[in-house]
């Protein structure tokens, strides 16, 4: 657990190791503090190429899209947080 309350470079630094020594990981399933200890996926750069993204999304938009904000306030207000 203190890989999610610890400062931030603690997880940084378990991730480049995690990283460096497993090669063939895209990503890491942790549970997610900003949403009750749910689990939550990160990917890193090696996702794209190992084929886990699509290589055309059906969607694709920009957070800052005026088009997604709805979208993401609902999303936020579910977290409790506010999006202005």
């Amino acid at each position: 657990m203190a890989l999610m309350t610890d400062p931030r470079s603690v997880s940084r630094n378990w991730a480049r190791g995690f990283y460096d020594a497993y090669p063939a990981t895209v990503g890491l399933r942790y549970p997610s503090s900003m949403h009750a200890n749910r689990p939550a996926i990160v990917l890193t750069d090696r996702a794209e190429t190992a084929g886990v993204v699509p290589e055309h999304p059906g969607f694709h938009r920009a957070l800052g899209d005026p088009a997604l904000l709805s979208l993401l306030k609902n999303i936020a207000r579910t977290l409790g947080y506010a999006v202005s």
